[in-house]
């Protein structure tokens, strides 16, 4: 498991892409991958990562038979937990789960700016536009509003 685990990573890393994540059974049945880019992964990036991957004498001679690759990118339903992740999303509204005294979790409202300390959302009660600021070290995760 190890084995394919660090070929996913240093394939990954070559190409600038950032692994989020890499679950499979000891059993057989599918390696997923989860991964994503700084400014966004394209299906043609999640193409050649996974073309890369099965073509590898690893993927072939220990994984191929017994197991399926799926190489995808975060959905629109993962938590944002990095600040890259929020970075990538400014101007998106965002629900935030935080453990920030003096303001009830979670925080609903856009992406204004993310850095290493603090993630800015702009949030609307009525008329009234507020900018709340959470430290990033108080933020458990956000997740992404779909508006229709």
């Amino acid at each position: 498991m190890e084995s394919i685990k660090k070929l996913i990573h240093d394939i990954s890393e070559k190409k600038a892409i950032i692994v989020e994540s890499i679950s499979m059974s000891e059993t057989g049945g599918t390696i997923k991958v989860v991964c994503d880019t700084e400014s966004g992964i394209t299906s043609t990036q999640l193409m050649d990562l996974s073309r890369e991957i099965t073509q590898s004498d690893i993927y072939d001679q220990d994984y191929s038979e017994i197991y399926q690759l799926e190489v995808s990118s975060p959905g629109i339903d993962a938590k944002l937990t990095e600040v890259r992740h929020f970075k990538k999303n400014l101007g998106r509204y965002v629900k935030v789960y935080h453990e920030m005294d003096g303001v009830k979790s979670p925080v609903e409202g856009k992406i204004i700016s993310a850095d290493s300390t603090r993630l800015v959302l702009e949030k609307k009660s009525g008329k009234i536009i507020d900018n709340v600021q959470i430290p990033f070290k108080d933020i458990d995760y956000g997740k992404i509003i779909i508006k229709w």
